[in-house]
C-alpha cells in the first residue's frame, strides 16, 4: 500500500480507491485527477498537500502534451454461443 507521502500519481489515485482498469481515455483520467485533488483538499480545508501538489503537476503535463495518461487500457473479447434453433 502506498504511503500517505507518496508523489506517484497513479499511487495516490491507487490510495484513493481509483479503479484505473475502468480509465479508458485520457478525458476519465483527468476526471480521475481532478476528483482526487478536489477530496484531498475537502478534507484538508482548502490547504492540499504534497499529494494534491503532484496530482496538479500531472494534470499540467498532460494538458500541455509532455506526458500520456498512465492510465491503463483493457481489452475484453467475448464469444457469443448459439445454439442451433430446432428448424436446422
Amino acid at each position: 500500500m502506498a504511503s500517505r507521502t507518496s508523489t506517484d500519481p497513479i499511487e495516490i489515485l491507487l490510495e484513493m480507491g481509483v479503479d484505473l482498469d475502468n480509465l479508458s481515455e485520457e478525458e476519465d483520467y483527468l476526471s480521475a485527477l481532478m476528483e482526487a485533488i478536489a477530496t484531498i483538499e475537502f478534507k484538508t480545508k482548502g490547504k492540499g498537500d504534497t499529494r494534491s501538489a503532484a496530482l496538479r503537476q500531472e494534470v499540467i503535463k498532460i494538458r500541455k502534451g509532455k506526458r500520456k495518461p498512465q492510465a491503463r487500457k483493457t481489452n475484453i473479447s467475448c464469444l457469443l454461443y448459439t445454439s442451433p434453433s430446432p428448424r436446422d
